[in-house]
């Protein structure tokens, strides 16, 4: 097996997130960029092409503009042609400041030192429509070394052929017989470099980074046309040991090869300096609309980049959030996920956000009974199958709604939503004939089969899903009463009672004083009697209060505690461990042990220490010592036996950049406890 520069044992603050997005935020004129790195984990071979490997711009949501955009090197006279295998001591990840720069610097060739270091770059400016590469190279060892660097990218792929042409100092990709974004790219003149357009094919041999592996130098196209074409330009460049070398190229687009041009031509009156400082400056204008957090440090920096990663994360035209950035997980919006994600921008003063999010649910298509569907494409908001059915979000979209109410006002706007949370509150009102709770799911963990044998596992009455039952009902309680029917609050309040009920008599243990993860659907209704910590959401919504949630905080913690303040999510929890649905297949192991600890459920247990008045410093302090490389969100979770980065999930949106957000302002008291909002 392949391993990048680190083995699996690495601390959580080596590994640096493996996958990001670059967003122009901008509603009109949407471009995202995805970046990964090389292999989807340390587990697997690498696949991709580091960098840039989809972009999707304007109105086409399905169809790439660019699938690569990367790098590769000759240094005194030896040749690195292989991107997949340039790498670091960080995983290859990389790391966004708040100023916008999104960066890797890469020291190594699979396992061996390179001589120099190669820093790349991004910068996107909000509400501009291109984005800038900037390369520092410097020398490690103290040498001076002529190096040669190959800077391409390569056009997806359409039954149109597209024309690629260089003239002057920039190559461009017309795009417009395949009804698509077009590209043009800058040559930095400070180093004069060969330039051809080639076959985005890296088959054949006019691919710029097949013939620069192969021979050190590239073809000199200066047109090509095919369905899928390529950009390379070569640089020479000596570097000392005292001196810093620096090369910066535009990528500009357009919906036409006409805009894209112009598109340019503006990037370039403005100058590479002048584009980071714009980048710079339109960060710190969104950071600054938001609630600022009393905090300094390593914890300030994970709060600011936490909130960066929910703004990324946004479609900016739709307003759907991708749950995850790794493309393991398909740049889903996941409905639960999404939903807290957007009331996590709300908590923190970031209200567009937020609307703009709640503005798309209005559409989104329902199950037949009016049950959400788990996942929705981010891109186009259609329906994308996935474990079914989950519940939770019709009651959490209440939750949402009611908590903007109560903080923001913004009445009128809430009181459009009436018909919607009218739907939720007629499901959520559907009676499963079990103790009169509603419809049992697989919320929120997704498990239709067993981890271990492939086996189907029946749906149940979680813990965790009643609480969100039962929350979202209190909410629509308090929706009703103020922009509503003060009929339908008092009915909203005895469902919510009933929930309750029912779930004291069913999935309440009068021995133990704790409650069960759940029941499940079948045959006698055999209790499911593992400690899962997603049962918190029965405490932090007060389903359960007083003794009875503290007893049940206590069984929580003292079964799942990891790594002294982190909590994991149910006993002998296999996922990332030795599951067969491992996200990098079958056979996989991205932990040394079971049970990993999850940033999500450490927050579950923090909110309900919170409104037991425990403090929860610990939990906010673990959150921060578990982030990635350069204080960067992690994914869903972390190794339970050395805090480790689990690769092929990060960075996850809600699971901790929203979670570490929200709970930094509730410990703060710049945030609501969400039994408070009802």
């Amino acid at each position: 097996m392949f391993l990048l520069l680190a083995s699996s044992i690495r601390s959580a603050t080596q590994r640096a997130t493996p996958s990001y997005w670059l967003n122009n935020w901008d509603k009109s004129n949407p471009i995202i960029a995805m970046w990964n790195i090389a292999q989807m984990s340390w587990t697997v071979q690498p696949t991709t092409h580091p960098g840039i490997n989809h972009v999707r711009a304007y109105t086409e949501k399905k169809r790439d503009v660019l699938v690569a955009d990367s790098f590769a090197l000759k240094i005194d006279g030896n040749l690195y042609g292989n991107d997949m295998l340039l790498n670091n001591t960080h995983l290859a990840g990389a790391v966004q400041e708040v100023d916008g720069e999104l960066w890797t610097e890469y020291t190594h060739y699979k396992t061996n030192d390179l001589p120099i270091s190669v820093r790349r770059s991004f910068y996107m400016p909000p509400y501009e429509e291109y984005y800038l590469v900037k390369y520092t190279i410097k020398s490690r060892d103290g040498n001076s070394h002529k190096v040669q660097l190959l800077d391409y990218a390569v056009s997806g792929s359409d039954p149109q052929w597209s024309l690629g042409k260089c003239a002057g100092n920039t190559c461009g990709m017309n795009r417009d017989a395949a009804y698509i974004a077009s590209a043009v790219f800058s040559l930095d003149s400070n180093h004069d470099p060969m330039s051809t357009m080639g076959n985005g094919n890296f088959a054949d041999n006019t691919n710029p980074l097949t013939a620069f592996a192969a021979s050190g130098t590239i073809p000199s196209f200066p047109e090509y046309n095919q369905q899928t074409i390529s950009f390379g330009a070569l640089y020479e460049v000596s570097v000392s040991p005292s001196s810093t070398v620096t090369i910066y190229s535009i990528r500009a687009f357009g919906r036409s090869y006409t805009n894209a041009r112009l598109t340019m031509s503006k990037a370039q009156s403005l100058g590479y300096e002048q584009i980071i400082k714009l980048t710079s400056d339109r960060y710190s204008a969104f950071l600054a609309k938001g609630v600022q957090p009393s905090l300094t440090g390593d914890a300030l920096d994970l709060y600011q980049k936490s909130v960066l990663a929910l703004k990324n994360s946004q479609n900016p035209e739709l307003g759907l959030i991708a749950s995850s950035l790794h493309p393991n997980y398909g740049y889903k919006n996941w409905m639960r996920d999404s939903l807290m994600a957007a009331f996590m921008l709300d908590a923190a003063g970031y209200h567009d956000e937020y609307k703009l999010f709640f503005n798309w649910v209005d559409s989104a298509e329902l199950m037949e009974n009016g049950g959400f569907h788990t996942t929705y494409d981010t891109f186009t908001g259609e329906q994308i199958g996935f474990v079914e059915p989950q519940y939770d979000a019709n009651g959490l979209y209440l939750v949402a709604l009611n908590y903007h109410l109560k903080t923001v006002g913004d009445k009128d706007w809430v009181k459009s939503k009436l018909p919607t949370i009218r739907k939720m509150v007629d499901f959520l009102n559907i009676n499963s004939g079990f103790h009169n709770l509603p419809l049992s799911d697989r919320s929120p963990w997704e498990e239709s089969s067993d981890h271990h044998t492939k086996e189907p596992v029946p749906t149940q009455w979680y813990a965790y899903e009643m609480g969100c039952m039962y929350g979202g009902m209190r909410a629509a309680a308090s929706l009703e009463r103020l922009i509503g029917d003060q009929s339908r609050s008092d009915a909203d309040n005895q469902r919510a009672a009933q929930i309750q009920a029912g779930v004291k008599e069913a999935l309440w243990d009068s021995n133990e004083k704790r409650l069960y993860r759940g029941v499940r659907d079948e045959g006698n209704k055999e209790p499911d009697t593992r400690a899962d910590s997603a049962s918190m959401s029965c405490v932090y919504f007060g389903l359960i209060q007083g003794d009875e949630a503290l007893s049940h905080l206590n069984f929580i913690t003292s079964k799942l505690t990891k790594l002294v303040g982190g909590i994991s999510r149910y006993e002998g929890d296999p996922y990332f461990y030795d599951s067969v649905w491992n996200p990098c297949g079958e056979g996989t192991h991205e932990t040394q042990m079971a049970e990993p600890a999850w940033p999500v459920v450490t927050a579950y247990v923090a909110w309900s220490e919170h409104l037991l008045g425990i403090d929860i410093s610990k939990r906010l302090q673990w959150m921060v010592q578990v982030a990635a490389f350069g204080n960067m969100p992690t994914g869903e979770g972390v190794d339970a036996k050395d805090g480790a980065l689990i690769v092929p999930s990060a960075p996850d949106c809600f699971e901790h950049a929203g979670v570490y957000v929200y709970t930094t302002l509730l410990k703060q008291g710049k945030a609501l406890p969400l039994y408070n909002t009802f």
